[in-house]
């Protein structure tokens, strides 16, 4: 944990006194050269009333009430480095309730650190942040996605664009989109001089012109309570595709219940606005929900962002997303990841999926771009194959 200038001063017994808390004192005792300045008392004791608010009686040595929230957020931000501000928060949200109120008012949420667990908490209260402090709380939701999309987006659009490419897609087969001179020029070799006929090998296209919905994609994303950082990733690349013309982005959140969310997937904020996250998975209901949306099955991504664990039946959602792919869908499951990146999911489930030729990938959300690629050229052999390659290797 990093401290700013004002604890670089703190001496080996006051450092384990921060770490040990009371357990400290006869340590403190022994190691004490020289008496404590007024500066360093009085700062000592703000970083431990910053602790005990997170950490409990772990570091109670201090008879002093705590903080309120904005006082323990002032004192945070002046005695520890950033990173280590976004972790306290992190760590004070869960374990206090009470500071929940650094989402409740306007004054606060603008000093807070954006940080995936303070979006994790906003997405869940949402309906209980009062009005007053919502347009405060749309804004850091804001900049938090903002700061993710602007380092996905770029690669994403790139990756989908290369896939379809790769796969002709990227280029109307009409014959309003022929290439003439190009596919004149490399075709010469077979003109018949005595028939006087040119005898065309391959046609060449205008590779820059996009159809639109040359491919559909169709995003579920798993919205139970262990899923915020693959939601919010997974939102982030449902508003990438939605903005390629070449795509038909189809987006839908589920735990038991369904929501379709296509209305909203321009803009991943109104995205992660319209789940609701925590409760239960239906797993099931929701590869049939997608399922219903196929209409051009060798043409179709079917991306499900999820931990794989069904409160109904694993065995029938392993039943329904072999039928999936056996109908020519290109089936995609992009495992959940927890805040810290840590892979957590049903891996029995995702090893029999593998085992089915079904691509599984436990990759952090910078690694995904070369898996849309692979995914989108069309190729299923060489995305199971990248699947069995790295897909569950950060499991």
């Amino acid at each position: 944990m990093g401290v700013t200038e004002r604890g670089r001063h703190f001496d080996r017994a006051q450092r384990w006194r921060l770490i040990l808390g009371p357990r400290a004192s006869a340590l403190e005792a022994a190691e004490k050269t020289q008496p404590e300045s007024a500066d360093q008392s009085t700062t000592l004791h703000a970083v431990e009333r910053v602790l005990e608010r997170v950490y409990g009686k772990e570091h109670a040595t201090l008879d002093a009430p705590q903080p309120s929230v904005l006082e323990w957020l002032d004192e945070s931000r002046l005695h520890f480095d950033r990173d280590s501000v976004a972790m306290l928060q992190r760590d004070v949200l869960a374990r206090d309730e009470s500071m929940n109120a650094l989402l409740f008012e306007p004054e606060l949420l603008e000093r807070i650190e954006p940080s995936m667990a303070v979006l994790r908490s906003l997405l869940e209260l949402k309906d209980r942040v009062p009005q007053r402090a919502r347009e405060a709380a749309r804004a850091v939701v804001d900049k938090i996605v903002r700061a993710l999309a602007s380092r996905l987006t770029s690669p994403i659009e790139q990756a989908v664009r290369t896939g379809l490419r790769r796969s002709g897609s990227g280029a109307s087969r009409a014959l309003t989109n022929v290439h003439w001179k190009r596919t004149i020029q490399r075709n010469l070799q077979g003109f018949d001089h005595r028939t006087k006929k040119l005898h065309v090998k391959k046609m060449h296209f205008w590779s820059r012109h996009q159809p639109a919905h040359s491919r559909d994609v169709i995003v579920a994303l798993d919205q139970s309570g262990s899923m915020t950082a693959s939601a919010v990733h997974g939102a982030i690349m449902a508003s990438v595709f939605a903005s390629i013309p070449a795509l038909h982005t189809t987006v839908f959140a589920f735990s038991t219940e369904i929501a379709d969310l296509s209305a909203y997937v321009s803009d991943p904020v109104e995205l992660l606005f319209g789940l609701t996250l925590g409760g239960g998975t239906h797993l099931t209901r929701a590869i049939q929900f997608g399922q219903q949306r196929v209409s051009r099955p060798d043409r179709t991504l079917f991306v499900l962002v999820s931990d794989l664990y069904d409160g109904a039946s694993s065995t029938q959602s392993l039943a329904k997303l072999q039928q999936l792919h056996a109908s020519g869908v290109t089936v995609l499951c992009l495992l959940a990841l927890d805040e810290n990146g840590q892979a957590s999911f049903n891996a029995p489930l995702a090893h029999k999926l593998m085992e089915s030729g079904i691509a599984c990938f436990a990759c952090s959300p910078f690694q995904l771009p070369a898996v849309l690629e692979t995914a989108l050229s069309g190729q299923q052999h060489a995305l199971s194959a990248l699947s069995h390659q790295q897909g569950l290797r950060r499991a």
